[in-house]
């Protein structure tokens, strides 16, 4: 949904909220994936539309086709890892 969208919705319906935006969110990859899918909207109207209509249909063919690992718990930390001991553990050993 458009964030637009969801403005006029709250503005409609009496939702009112003081929302800040960090001061670096432009900076960040969000934003610059953002203003390429809003120039690709308004390029080719629906792109939006398509590419979630898109996720939802891969979404529906993977799923419950993941099977369930069992976790261990670290040696070392006791964080939840796949063997004996978690890559953070690991690291500090294959950097030494």
């Amino acid at each position: 949904m458009p964030e637009k969208e969801i403005a006029l919705y709250r503005m409609v319906n009496g939702i009112f909220f003081q929302s800040r935006e960090c001061p670096y969110a432009s900076l960040s990859l969000r934003a610059e994936v953002r203003d390429m899918m809003n120039a690709l909207e308004c390029q080719s109207p629906g792109t939006k539309l398509s590419l979630i209509g898109g996720f939802e249909k891969l979404a529906e063919r993977i799923q419950g086709d993941w099977a369930q690992m069992d976790l261990a718990a670290c040696q070392k930390c006791g964080e939840p890892c796949v063997g004996e001991s978690c890559k953070a553990c690991q690291l500090p050993e294959e950097i030494k």
